[in-house]
């Protein structure tokens, strides 16, 4: 699971990706209920995960928190989408 929280308003939500797909998400383009508009999401963390995240952005929260943080921001319908759909190609 990673959480992506919207560049514009801050909301989040955790998004089920397999572990060979980590490094690669950094950023991706979806819909957000809060703008109510297309968007770029930015990576925030793991969740779930023990320990020190193999690759985290710089200024994110841990995964325990960020966790927290999607739970507290999440009202309404979830933003997400099948990753195959979305990520054919490896890229956004």
């Amino acid at each position: 699971m990673a959480v992506f929280s919207c560049l514009r308003c801050g909301y989040a939500y955790e998004f089920l990706v397999s572990n060979s797909y980590t490094r690669k998400l950094l950023t991706r383009s979806d819909h957000c209920p809060k703008c109510d508009r297309l968007s770029t999401f930015r990576f925030m963390s793991v969740s779930g995960m023990v320990g020190r995240m193999p690759c985290k952005p710089v200024d994110t929260p841990g995964p325990s928190y960020a966790t927290l943080y999607w739970r507290k921001q999440q009202t309404g319908k979830s933003a997400s989408q099948p990753l195959n759909e979305v990520c054919k190609k490896n890229e956004f």
